[in-house]
């Protein structure tokens, strides 16, 4: 038996997801059960108890953990170029932030992109919009 319950934190906890701080008093999305006979139990952030909605409940995504899904964000062309909307390469890619450059010879942008939670959701989010054109 599962359950989920988005509730009032007694004590400061850690996202299970972002590894940010949850903070006395702050409300959090506390998930509980038994997975394959051993008890778990999950906090989520309020921001990170979105995103696990949209990829738990969106048919088309399936991750097991946030890294999956970010590189699936980076590789799939979900971000492109500011500047000519190509394709980008990635490298140095840290906890919020990933460098770029432009695929495109005749653009040859370069810069640094913010890959935080909020950002991705802000991307997907322009994403589905765009889908729904």
């Amino acid at each position: 038996m599962n359950t989920s319950k988005i509730t009032t934190a007694r004590k400061e906890h850690k996202c299970d997801y972002c590894y940010k701080p949850i903070y006395m008093g702050e409300k959090y999305l506390r998930h509980k059960g038994i997975q394959d006979g051993e008890w778990f139990s999950l906090s989520y952030c309020l921001r990170c108890n979105k995103v696990t909605d949209f990829l738990f409940y969106a048919e088309e995504w399936e991750y097991e953990d946030m890294h999956g899904f970010t590189d699936d964000i980076l590789y799939n062309d979900y971000i492109v170029c500011p500047k000519c909307g190509s394709a980008l390469s990635f490298n140095n890619i840290q906890k919020d932030t990933v460098d770029y450059r432009c695929r495109n010879t005749d653009c040859d942008d370069v810069g640094r992109i913010d890959i935080s939670l909020d950002a991705i959701m802000k991307i997907l989010e322009l994403n589905m919009r765009k889908e729904q054109l």
